[in-house]
Parts: C-alpha cells; sequence; structure tokens
C-alpha cells in the first residue's frame, strides 16, 4: 500500500504540532495540559501517550497534577481513555501504523549504528557545548540509510530482537 504524500504529511505535521506544544488547552481551555510521553509498541501495533493536567507556577513554569493514558489499538481501530472505547477508521490505523513503523525502523537503526561506534563520542568538556559537537559531527558524519549496506536496511521491527 502506498501512502499518498498529503497523508503522510498530514500525520506527521499532527505528531509534530503535538510535540511542539508544551502546554496545551485543557477541556475547559482554561487548565493546561501537557503530553508527557508516546510509547508504540511495534509488535502488538499499539500507541500509548499519557497527557497530564496542571497549573503554571507563579513564575509561569508548567507543573502536572494528574495525568491521563490514551491507548490506541491500530490493529483493532480503537481508542481508549479509561475504559471507554471509540472506534476510528482502519485507514487512518493503517496510515498511523506505517508512519510508527516508519519511527520504529529509525530506532533499530539507530541501535545499529550505535553498535558499530559510528558518531563522536561525548567528552566530559563538550558534553554541553553543541555547537562544538555539531562542528565535530560535521567533519565525521556517519552513512546515512541509504548509504548502508543493503543487509542493514533489511530490518524487520516485528521480530527484531538483541
Amino acid at each position: 500500500m502506498r501512502l499518498k504524500l498529503v497523508t503522510i504529511t498530514r500525520i506527521l505535521g499532527a505528531v509534530a504540532l503535538m510535540a511542539a506544544c508544551t502546554v496545551m488547552p485543557g477541556a475547559d481551555e482554561k487548565t493546561p495540559r501537557r503530553l508527557e510521553s508516546v510509547t508504540w509498541s511495534p509488535s502488538d501495533h499499539k500507541l500509548t501517550w499519557v497527557i497530564s493536567t496542571g497549573a503554571k507556577d507563579t513564575a509561569g513554569k508548567y507543573k502536572p497534577a494528574k495525568s491521563q493514558t490514551y491507548n490506541i489499538d491500530m490493529s483493532a481501530a480503537t481508542m481508549t481513555l479509561n475504559g471507554e472505547g471509540r472506534r476510528f477508521s482502519r485507514d487512518e490505523a493503517k496510515n498511523v501504523q506505517v508512519l510508527m513503523d516508519l519511527v520504529s525502523k529509525y530506532a533499530v537503526e539507530s541501535t545499529i549504528w550505535w553498535d558499530q561506534g559510528q558518531g563522536t563520542p561525548l567528552g566530559k568538556e563538550n558534553k554541553s557545548d553543541t555547537e562544538v559537537n555539531d562542528r565535530q559531527q560535521e567533519r565525521s558524519k556517519p552513512a546515512t540509510p541509504r548509504q548502508r549496506p543493503a543487509e542493514l536496511i533489511k530490518i524487520s521491527t516485528d521480530s527484531w530482537e538483541r
């Protein structure tokens, strides 16, 4: 199945927007909420995320008070919150699953990259110096996925084990 570029762009845009919104309005538009974590389980095609509800302190910093866990089962095209379930389009579930499998593939390829000792090790003197780190990475760019040998690209996230 080939996804339309518009669909992928829309999905990526929604994910980026959610991640970029540190604090979003609550259901009553006055209570701030924040995306705390997102977990994808590639083995059972389930997406889980946690949204906290809180308040801003006097310095304007968000302080979470309580949280809710949302779950999506892509195989069943259902979303649940607090025991209440709702169905959504199977096409949407397939599209999101493709996107999340892409993120999973990136994680697997990054693990291989790490295991191969690629990249510039951080030393104590430049751990927080991103400018120095960026310059070092420019000089020794690791192979991109397209430059890597074909056998490293053929990875199934369904059965990857270490």
